[in-house]
């Protein structure tokens, strides 16, 4: 966590400051995406330990959706970028995935919380980074059918999950 902590102060850095101070090196962004993509390596590598079988199936979630929490921070800015060219094109469809993943990763943890202990959510929603994490990931998923980039019936099974995250 302490490693996550590290990267999303990282991507805050690079991609959230005023526009007088904002930094465009594509080769910072690159050093990033290489420490994002290690730390969720190192999580894959302690999925395989015996320790891992100690981490409840919350944890395992939260884990996952910072994973692609972290992926739309660093990208959502060339989003919202004027231009459209070959990163946006890379950015959005970065996005997408995170976004489907957010959204089914959390459907299918409510789903395994509710059977494994009915009558009781043991997963909540009420985390800040859930809350914004849905959010983000059904408007990036919106753009992306206004623009055409993905179908009006992908939007609208990943809708029809996310209504189902938010009941819970």
């Amino acid at each position: 966590m302490a490693q996550q902590s590290t990267i999303r102060g990282q991507i805050i850095e690079l991609r959230n400051k005023s526009l007088h101070y904002v930094q465009k090196d594509p080769d910072r962004a690159t050093a990033i995406t290489a420490k994002l993509a290690q730390w969720w390596n190192d999580v894959e590598d302690f999925q395989d330990t015996e320790d891992y079988e100690h981490l409840t199936s919350y944890q395992r979630t939260i884990l996952m959706v910072l994973k692609h929490e972290s992926i739309i921070s660093l990208h959502r800015p060339t989003l919202a970028a004027s231009h459209q060219g070959h990163a946006y094109d890379v950015a959005l469809q970065q996005c997408i995935g995170s976004a489907r993943a957010i959204i089914t990763t959390l459907h299918k943890a409510i789903n395994f919380s509710s059977v494994e202990e009915p009558g009781s959510n043991t997963l909540s929603l009420l985390w800040p980074s859930c809350t914004w994490a849905v959010w983000i990931s059904t408007f990036i998923l919106f753009h992306a059918a206004s623009n055409r980039h993905i179908s009006h019936g992908i939007v609208s099974r990943c809708v029809h999950i996310w209504t189902l995250v938010v009941q819970n």
